[in-house]
């Protein structure tokens, strides 16, 4: 049997084992269905980011495909965020369609026109004479429990969820202090592929597989490495990597040595850069806060916070990127993408943004470009286990947490 020559990161948390995990997670029509009903129906989810309802009278629709759940978030008169189930109370009929508004004072249902206000509260019904015991006070929108760490807006699909949103946080809810703050959506898309949701989410959190499929944006470790000098032999372990009960981090280092193409000078010229494509050449900026590059690694590049169940955050310096993982079958998931940036103030600085965007959009498409393939792989007949190194630690990490909660809720301890 082989031995990692350095268990650099196992020794940190012995407890979650070096065994070979079942590929039942990524394959297995049952454990899909208990994973959407004990995992997706208790946790707190993202839906939204607080600038999509800047306003009084902002609002959006999102439909959860797991479990099934058509969610209306708005910004109400009060400037409160909440959220309800976009179910009318007369018949059940939908209450909007279309994607998101703003300026409303409240909603009419197309079907039969009950009037809801911004608040949820039934506001008028046609003919209410003609019905009886009508309680207009108990007949308002179903609420979610909503609530918003860091501009995030978060649903409880759980009529009394087992933790409060700090509480499911845990280490990481004062970690970011307004980090997210400043910067703007500066692109959103959208892929719907045939794969199992986990298997996008644990190649997002090891760096094993970058220099296979990522050639245009390579990473190195230069942890011990004089920066200007390439390496002889390029690595591919993560300098750090930090596990909390749920989530889990790791920091990616950046490549200094990789030749800049006339787009990136352009983007130095005009100081429209980010740590994506040029890492932090020293120490950790004092301004950033302790949840980023929270190793303090030179040569940083950015981390990559798995925030359970199903949320990715990309966090570098002058740019951050969300990718939330929506399951809507065993093979099937549906992704929210967006990258956040600095506001633009000339075409210059706007060329070098869309530069940007474009490096990580491809970056995305070479992960979908292998992943996908891999689900139609990951047959019973062809493989029932997989192999992980020491390197693929915040992998295990996710599978361990994602079994604990099923098994024993969100009480109880997982690493220690």
């Amino acid at each position: 049997m082989n031995q990692p020559a350095n268990e650099q990161w196992i020794r940190n948390y012995p407890d979650l084992g070096t065994e070979q995990l079942s590929t039942d997670a990524a394959t297995s029509p049952e454990f899909f269905e208990r994973e959407r009903d004990q995992v997706f129906r208790r946790s707190w989810l993202v839906v939204g980011r607080q600038q999509d309802v800047a306003d009084s009278g902002d609002w959006f629709l999102k439909e959860v495909p797991s479990p099934k759940a058509s969610v209306l978030v708005m910004r109400g008169d009060d400037g409160v965020i909440r959220a309800f189930y976009n179910t009318c109370k007369h018949r059940g009929s939908k209450l909007v369609h279309k994607n998101c508004g703003s300026g409303v004072k409240g909603f009419s249902c197309p079907l039969h026109g009950w009037v809801y206000d911004s608040s949820g509260n039934l506001a008028f019904v046609p003919d209410e004479n003609e019905f009886y015991q009508l309680d207009k006070p108990a007949l308002g929108l179903t609420k979610i429990n909503c609530e918003v760490w860091e501009g995030f807006i978060f649903i409880n699909l759980d009529p009394q969820p087992q933790l409060t949103l700090k509480e499911f946080l845990g280490e990481i809810h004062d970690s970011y202090n307004g980090y997210f703050d400043g910067l703007e959506e500066a692109s959103h898309y959208t892929v719907t592929a045939d794969i199992n949701w986990k298997l996008l989410f644990d190649v997002s959190v090891e760096a094993y597989h970058v220099f296979s499929i990522h050639p245009i944006h390579p990473v190195s470790d230069e942890t011990e490495k004089e920066v200007g000098k390439p390496p002889e032999i390029p690595e591919i372990k993560l300098p750090h990597i930090v596990l909390h009960e749920l989530h889990r981090l790791v920091t990616v280092p950046g490549n200094p040595f990789r030749p800049q193409s006339p787009v990136e000078q352009l983007m130095i010229k005009y100081g429209v850069v980010s740590s994506f494509t040029f890492p932090e050449p020293g120490e950790k900026p004092a301004d950033l806060p302790v949840g980023v590059n929270p190793g303090n690694v030179p040569a940083w590049s950015f981390d990559v916070l798995g925030m359970f169940p199903n949320n990715v955050v990309l966090t570098g310096r002058g740019i951050y990127v969300t990718i939330v993982m929506w399951p809507e079958a065993v093979d099937k998931t549906f992704f929210d993408i967006r990258i956040y940036m600095k506001p633009v103030n000339n075409m210059a600085e706007r060329i070098c943004r869309e530069a940007i965007i474009a490096m990580t959009r491809d970056v995305m498409r070479e992960d979908f470009d292998h992943v996908e393939p891999q689900q139609s792989a990951l047959s019973p007949d062809a493989i029932q286990y997989i192999q992980l190194s020491d390197q693929e630690l915040a992998v295990r990490h996710g599978y361990a947490a994602l079994r604990k909660v099923m098994n024993e809720g969100f009480r109880g301890e997982l690493v220690k």
